[in-house]
């Protein structure tokens, strides 16, 4: 996202010539600099929001809008995480391209206008606010990559997630290297709860992003009794338990 991006955002195109990889789908590139710098293909694509948000509407949409003065930062930081990792798995030819390209195209700018505009909120010092945001974009980013290329090699194969996974935990579980480690590891593979590859990744989202959630709350707090806060956020410092996400 360039110079003002937030940390650990994709930077998948330099907004002036960059294509997506063999194979992408048409207008893979929403919102992240293709063809024409704003993420189409020269065609009616979808193209993506302020809020992280694509549509199908083939219309470029390069005005960033603040948060809602009612809404809580907590639930507007899932949101906008939310809205990463969607892109990142839809279009997986997006992650390797991070960091190799200055992403400035007008929608990479309203994703970080937007990223900064919530992170204000939190109450953090401002000295802290590119970290936190740091933190729970490259959290997305290594999240919504994996996932992306485990889908990408799983329709390669021919194979439903779940019968690729338990192939491959098979595979693994019968080389003699590798089976302490399997072995060990087993209670902690057997509490991840869900009855699918897919339930399973969406719980460990979730927790990961509220333990981020309320790492912010908890240096925010630290900040608010050292008296070096911003004081403008919505956390108290009290303690108070986060909102949880929908779902």
């Amino acid at each position: 996202m360039g110079a003002v991006a937030a940390p650990g955002e994709p930077a998948p195109g330099d907004g002036y010539g960059n294509e997506p990889e063999p194979g992408a789908e048409p207008g893979a590139g929403a919102g992240v600099g293709n063809r024409d710098g704003i993420g189409n293909g020269g065609d009616a694509t979808a193209t993506q929001t302020a809020t992280g948000t694509e549509t199908a509407t083939g219309t470029a949409t390069q005005t960033a809008t603040a948060p809602h003065t009612d809404a809580d930062w907590r639930d507007m930081l899932r949101s906008l995480a939310r809205e990463l990792r969607n892109l990142l798995v839809r279009h997986p030819w997006i992650s390797p391209l991070a960091g190799t390209f200055l992403n400035v195209g007008p929608h990479s700018l309203n994703f970080s206008l937007t990223a900064q505009r919530i992170i204000r909120r939190t109450g953090l010092a401002a000295h802290e606010q590119m970290g936190a945001l740091s933190a729970v974009f490259q959290f997305v980013y290594g999240f919504g990559t994996i996932e992306g290329q485990f889908l990408q090699r799983c329709r390669a194969a021919g194979m439903s997630q779940d019968a690729y996974f338990q192939e491959a935990m098979s595979a693994v579980a019968m080389s003699p290297a590798v089976a302490q480690t399997v072995g060990e590891a087993s209670d902690l593979m057997a509490a991840r709860g869900g009855d699918t590859v897919e339930e399973m990744r969406e719980r460990e989202y979730v927790f990961a992003l509220e333990l981020l959630i309320a790492g912010i709350e908890t240096m925010v707090a630290r900040g608010a009794d050292a008296g070096t806060g911003t004081g403008t956020g919505t956390t108290t410092g009290t303690g108070t338990a986060p909102s949880r996400p929908a779902g």
